[in-house]
């Protein structure tokens, strides 16, 4: 799939805030198969992937304006992965098993646990992200890839393995002690409740 310029996120961005219609199906031409991706890893129903991806176009309709996200694809990738998420949450709600989904949440859940209230809650979820981010820029490309492909696009660890040409093992022990240098780093930021 080619690359996008900066001059056609800047079209599409401008589109959505001139609420010009149309800019639907530029997005839709240019993201659809990238947002399929993150739903499908996540949802595996072609329907629900598909309802998924359409709800990324209405909360991008309703978002921008006034966000101008930096880059518009990571931010459609987000926003889908989000409402995927939320979709497979209700869809799960019930059931439990050993799918992949829930086992990523888990793993991270319990290196990233932080306190919430309802008052700091968004000041939490902000130095969170921040946190999480700074630990990213901490890895080497190849430790930041197998955490991205495992917690943000809901990898199988045989998916990875697959792709990175290294063992299962492999990921499964190097994901472990990541999550490890993660809680290490939250418990230091005070980001991180037992």
């Amino acid at each position: 799939m080619p690359e996008y310029t900066q001059e056609t996120q800047e079209t599409i961005l401008q589109d959505l805030f001139d609420r010009k219609e149309s800019v639907i199906q530029s997005l839709q031409r240019q993201y659809t198969t990238y947002l399929g991706s993150i739903a499908r890893n996540i949802l595996h129903n072609p329907e629900d992937v598909e309802e998924s991806i359409n709800d990324t176009w209405l909360r991008a309709w309703n978002t921008i304006p006034p966000k101008r996200p930096d880059n518009l694809k990571i931010y459609l990738g987000c926003l889908t992965r989000n409402i995927s998420i939320s979709r497979y949450r209700a869809n799960h709600a019930e059931k439990r098993g050993g799918d992949n989904v829930r086992m990523a949440l888990e793993e991270l859940s319990d290196s990233a646990a932080f306190a919430k209230d309802n008052v700091g809650e968004a000041v939490n979820a902000a130095a969170l992200q921040d946190a999480i981010n700074a630990f990213l820029g901490t890895l080497s490309e190849a430790q930041r890839n197998l955490f991205i492909y495992r917690y943000f696009f809901l990898d199988s660890e045989e998916e990875i393995a697959r792709r990175e040409g290294i063992s299962r093992a492999k990921v499964k022990v190097t994901l472990y002690r990541l999550r490890l240098k993660l809680k290490e780093r939250l418990i230091k930021e005070d980001l991180f409740k037992d």
